[in-house]
């Protein structure tokens, strides 16, 4: 018979943890490709800097979707991921799974966060807006919270005007990929004249799904 969202969700963080070894080899294999990250990931992730307490009672046992956190989740926090592009390696080979995942890609692309791709890669979903960085109001928070209620937190990389967020100040600075945009910022360019330049983060942004719906 069908699952009901509570045991979709018990499922896929079982498989998770289930497969928890073969994700620390995809990450540390994608980290091995770009050395800024990996001096990152050994910096903080790997390095013995304790998680801020602040941090750890605000997310308590949540679940959390974390942009580019993925390393973090799973290496620092030891906790399951609600969604990242590395999970469909583990996940796609089950159908029940990959169309769990696809569901939840399909509305959290609309965030337009850096996990989602310009165009059809793989298995990661693509943009909905690929000029755009980030959610830009309260009302995208909004409908993806109401669309996925299975989900408590998002943490983003940049501030959502009008929205409450608990702020954390990275223990280390870290090095990101950061959206070029053409010199006459056109809203909609084609994708290839889309580029990235090297960025620097040194906050995350965490939105509580509940305290966005009742706004």
């Amino acid at each position: 018979g069908s699952l009901s969202h509570a045991e979709w969700l018990g499922l896929l963080v079982d498989r998770e943890t289930a497969t928890f070894a073969f994700a620390i080899v995809l990450i540390v294999f994608a980290s091995s490709r770009w050395d800024k990250r990996t001096q990152w990931q050994a910096e903080f992730v790997e390095a013995n800097i304790l998680v801020d307490p602040k941090l750890s009672d605000y997310l308590g046992n949540d679940l959390v979707y974390w942009e580019g956190g993925i390393t973090v989740l799973w290496l620092k926090l030891q906790r399951p991921s609600y969604f990242s592009c590395t999970q469909s390696a583990a996940n796609i080979m089950q159908r029940d799974l990959a169309v769990e995942w696809a569901r939840r890609g399909s509305v959290l692309r609309t965030l337009n966060t850096a996990d989602m791709r310009l165009k059809k890669h793989n298995w990661c979903p693509v943009k909905s807006g690929v000029a755009i960085e980030g959610p830009q109001s309260v009302k995208q928070l909004r409908n993806v919270c109401t669309a996925l209620p299975d989900i408590d937190v998002l943490a983003l990389r940049i501030p959502v005007p009008d929205a409450r967020a608990f702020v954390w100040k990275l223990p280390v600075s870290r090095p990101v990929l950061m959206l070029d945009l053409p010199v006459d910022d056109q809203i909609d360019p084609p994708v290839d004249q889309i580029r990235y330049r090297a960025g620097t983060i040194h906050k995350l942004y965490f939105y509580r799904c509940r305290d966005i719906l009742k706004g």
